[in-house]
């Protein structure tokens, strides 16, 4: 009998949480199959999870007289460190430095490395980033290390800003208590002396002191705080502007007492002022400005005071003067002695006055010129008047006379008061009349001369005549002209002897006028000739009247195009121009005929209009070229009505009459060029056919107005859960109208119900179904279903399997497929494998013993088939296994050799074994014979290596096989 090998004892390390692992691969050597473990291993399978580490030992049971084999495996375990689990912190942005590890979950294993740089697991918010960062622990292969993460969320510290002083003035405006902060977060608040609206401190309305600015943080991060020192400073007050006049020379003034409010002392004046002090005697007129300087961030104070200085004006020195009568006018300023300034003002016995004495007429006594002060004193120097009784020949005076005027009284030129009595003389000192006469005057100076008394001395007066030449316009003329005459000088139609270098005036305004006529353009009436005298001589003016003749006007020649469906025309309006009514017409062919031309009928060609002679004006002709077109023909209107399922049709032959080709059509839809309109796609209405003619005709139209009765819109179809006879269809029509239905289902049946309906077919065939939706208005549609509705005979499924000799070591099975009425098939082999092949072939895995459920559709269509199932059995094969050594030494262990198998047939077995030179040493037919290592005569075979080769037949595949190998003899 065959020894029983064990193999040779091994080891194996696992890990405390690894997968189970079978411990007779663990053993070496080639033990035998079938033995038992110790430890409650089951099939020699070690579980960390179950078993404890330690010596497990293998045995196998030998066959009598041979002893059992052990061999023992030792399993050692590794552990398998414990990361923890995921875990997640918030950390602000300026907190301490915090351990991760501690934020892991579980109860995780010290000794890891993090991610991320970390020196000992400390996370610092200074110098490290948010994000995720892995602890990780290495594991003794063979098990795998473990990790686990902590995700940390850097929080942003409140930022209060940095503590800051401030310096304000009191009287400044509001400033920014934040900004002095630096660049701390919005949002927080303040505390301080005052209530702080926004983040202003206004000096108007808060008291100093230490303002605190507090942002509250987001947890975990506190809160932050940062304070702002105010301190004030004061404000110079420089008074208000001023204004203040002095004398030029009036007394040094202190300017501070000018300045208005009350202003600081202690300030510094500009224009060099010594003390504030302005002396009009050293300083000079204008505006001084007096400054404070203030403590930043305060601004210097000032104020104004402008000083304006006082001229002290000079009236001179009191003056006694004697006038007569008859002197002239004397201006009393001269008279003041001294050095009197301009500018003041008189007062006399009669009131205020210009300072100009008439003896004459002014009443004599005493005339004050003064100046009244404001800051200077009032001052003022007299004249006293005294006048004397004597002759008055009045005042000197200047005439102009014109040649052609009346004789004149010089007396009467005089100016003054003159008496009368005295005497003329003339320019050449000889004595004269007062009353001269232009005509023959001498001009120059004429002197008049009263004889003086006692008191007062003869006096005179001086009339100066010029004497000037007077002008002639000539006298008055007349012309008349044609308007289709050459220009006229109007100057040679005046009567007389006109001076030249007169102006000229028009009708109907009398706008300026250049003298020359142009009966063309200028109209009839009065044309005026203005010459201008030298004053005092006047104006002379004459005139011209004129006739303008209109000339005879046949208007332009021109050319006229008319279409000969045009109305009858006036040719009078044809011709260019304005020519005048009242003429005669000639035709192309000489003869007279009337104005009226109708295009229809008329001769075209070139006609001659002529209007006679009028006045002394010549006669006018003008001709006109007239030329007809053919007017185009449209033809008359149409209309037409038609379903919109109706063919394309041409709708030129709906107009009426002889409508010209080469038109074209136009309307509110899409139409081809030559007038087809597709009623599936056009709308309703006038579709207009243009023709367009020779200029200048006018294009023409002519309409045809379609109507397209709209068919109903269906969309038949239907839907069946299968296609095995009896089947329910349910048919839908798409239709929403109102108009009748009929269905037609093909089977010999129909209904007027517009559905949706469900019909039963039970008999197989293919069926054509159409769905027909009338409305009443001959616009009927028929539709067909989508699809033609398919019904068949349900098939029967069927199979059998091909032969019995399936086995793991042969997994194949061939299969007789059955079915009646199908024409496809769908095979399942227990989920390993599919065909579709009528009869196929399939191979299962090798060496998997299994019940496979085999599974057949067979299909007459998609939607028809039958299905069945049924378990095939994949039955272990013949085993066979044998030892590679024995030991036939007599001790009861592995004293024997044969093969150890399942499954033969044990009528169909041979075993032999052989030497190395093929000689058979050892044979039998019985399966339970082995060999002893002896030869046939009882004689130990040598120790060495043998070969053995077994014949035989599998029980479950039925199949022949042969297998050899060898074995050594130990001793």
């Amino acid at each position: 009998a065959p020894s029983p090998d064990a193999g040779s004892d091994g080891s194996i390390t696992v890990c405390d949480q690894g997968a189970a692992v079978n411990l007779f691969n663990s053993l070496g050597g080639s033990p035998d199959i079938g033995g038992t473990w110790s430890g409650g291993l089951v099939g020699g399978m070690y579980d960390p999870a179950v078993h404890a580490p330690g010596a497990f030992t293998y045995t196998v049971t030998g066959t009598a007289p041979c002893g059992s084999a052990s061999a023992i495996v030792t399993v050692s375990e590794t552990g398998s460190p414990d990361a923890g689990t995921d875990g997640a912190v918030t950390v602000c942005a300026d907190g301490a430095a915090i351990a991760l590890f501690a934020e892991l979950g579980g109860s995780p294993d010290a000794g890891g490395t993090w991610s991320g740089s970390l020196v000992g697991g400390m996370f610092d918010p200074a110098v490290n980033t948010g994000g995720i960062y892995i602890y990780t622990l290495d594991a003794t292969p063979p098990c795998t290390g473990d990790q686990s993460q902590v995700e940390v969320t850097i929080a942003p510290a409140p930022d209060a800003g940095t503590d800051a002083n401030l310096t304000v003035c009191d009287q400044g405006a509001a400033t920014s208590l934040l900004t002095a902060l630096g660049t701390p977060d919005p949002g927080g608040s303040w505390s301080g002396p005052s209530t702080v609206t926004g983040d202003q401190y206004d000096p108007a309305t808060m008291s100093p002191g230490d303002y605190v600015y507090t942002v509250t943080g987001t947890a975990p991060c506190g809160s932050a705080s940062a304070t702002v020192t105010v301190t004030e400073t004061g404000s110079p007050n420089a008074g208000t502007d001023g204004a203040v006049t002095v004398c030029a020379d009036g007394a040094a003034i202190d300017l501070f007492a000018e300045l208005g409010g009350s202003p600081d002392a202690g300030g510094t004046w500009s224009g060099g002022l010594v003390g504030g002090m302005f002396d009009p005697a050293v300083n000079t007129a204008g505006t001084y400005t007096y400054t404070l300087d203030a403590t930043l961030p305060c601004m210097d104070a000032s104020s104004d005071v402008v000083v304006t200085v006082e001229i002290a004006h000079n009236p001179g020195t009191s003056a006694v003067d004697t006038a007569c009568t008859g002197d002239g006018p004397i201006n009393l300023f001269t008279l003041l002695g001294g050095n009197p300034d301009i500018g003041g003002e008189w007062m006399g016995p009669d009131g205020s006055m210009s300072g100009i004495f008439d003896p004459a007429s002014s009443t004599q006594g005493t005339y004050t010129y003064q100046f009244i002060g404001g800051a200077c004193a009032d001052v003022s120097a007299t004249v006293q008047m005294t006048v004397l009784a004597g002759p008055n020949a009045g005042q000197d005076n200047a005439v102009a006379l014109c040649d052609a005027g009346p004789s004149v009284n010089l007396f009467g030129m005089l100016a003054g008061s003159p008496q009368p009595g005295g005497t003329w003389t003339g320019p050449d000192g000889a004595p004269v009349s007062p009353l001269i006469s232009p005509a023959s005057a001498a001009v120059g100076p004429y002197e008049y001369t009263v004889t003086g008394n006692a008191s007062c001395p003869d006096a005179s007066a001086v009339v100066t005549v010029s004497i000037s030449e007077s002008v002639d316009a000539g006298a008055n003329g007349a012309l008349s002209v044609c308007s289709d005459g050459a220009p006229v000088a109007l100057f040679g139609e005046l009567e007389g002897t006109p001076d030249a270098g007169g102006t000229w005036t028009m009708p109907p305004n009398n706008a300026p006028f250049n003298g020359v006529l142009d009966p063309a353009m200028d109209p009839s009436g009065a044309y005026i000739y203005t010459v201008q005298g030298m004053a005092p001589c006047p104006a002379a003016s004459a005139q011209v009247n004129v006739v303008v003749v209109q000339a005879p006007d046949a208007g332009n020649d021109t050319t006229a195009a008319l279409c000969s469906s045009s109305a009858a025309v006036n040719m009078l309006n044809l011709l260019g121009g304005t020519p005048d009514p009242g003429g005669s017409w000639t035709d192309p062919d000489g003869n007279s005929t009337s104005a009226s031309f109708d295009p229809g009928t008329s001769m075209p060609g070139l006609y001659r209009y002529v209007v006679p002679v009028v006045a002394n004006c010549s006669s006018d002709v003008a001709t006109l070229d007239i030329t007809v077109a053919m007017a185009a023909q449209a033809g008359g209107n149409g209309d037409t009505t038609l379903c919109s399922s109706a063919d394309p049709f041409q709708l030129g032959p709906l107009l009426s009459g002889t409508p010209d080709p080469g038109g074209t059509w136009s309307g509110p839809s899409g139409i081809d060029v030559d007038g087809t309109l597709d009623p599936a796609t056009a709308s309703s209405g006038a579709y207009i056919y243009t023709v367009t003619a020779p200029t200048p005709c006018p294009q023409v139209m002519a309409a045809v107005q379609v109507t397209i009765t709209p068919v109903p819109v269906v969309a038949p179809s239907f839907t069946m859960t299968e296609g095995c006879v009896p089947v329910a269809v349910t048919f839908s029509s798409g239709y929403t109208g109102n108009a009748s239905c009929f269905w037609d289902f093909g089977n010999g049946t129909d209904t007027t119900n517009c559905g949706p309906i469900t019909v039963i077919y039970d008999q197989p065939g293919n069926y054509l179904v159409q769905f027909t939706a009338d409305p009443g208005n001959g616009c009927a549609v028929t539709a067909t279903t989508d699809q033609i509705v398919r019904v068949f005979d349900k098939p029967t499924a069927a199979f059998s399997i091909v032969g019995s000799n399936t086995s793991t070591h042969n997994p194949v099975a061939a299969f007789d497929n059955l079915s009646v009425g199908a024409s496809q098939y769908l095979w399942d082999f227990g989920g390993v494998g599919t065909s579709t092949a009528e009869d196929p072939q399939f191979t299962f895995p090798y060496e998997v013993e299994d019940i496979y459920p085999i599974c057949l559709i067979a299909y007459a269509a998609p939607s028809c088939a039958d299905t069945i199932c049924a378990d095939l059995l994949v039955p272990a094969s013949a085993a066979v296994f044998t030892a590679n050594a024995f030991t036939p030494d007599g001790d009861g262990i592995n004293d024997e050799f044969a093969p150890v198998s399942s499954n033969l047939d044990p009528n169909d077995y041979f075993f032999i074994v052989m030497d190395r030179w093929g000689k058979a040493v050892f044979s039998t037919e019985d399966m339970n014979a082995k060999w002893d290592g002896n030869f046939g005569n009882g004689t130990p075979a040598p120790v060495g290596v043998y070969v053995w080769k077994l014949v035989g037949q599998d029980m479950i595949a039925h199949t022949r096989f042969e297998h050899i190998g060898h074995v050594t003899i130990v001793r």
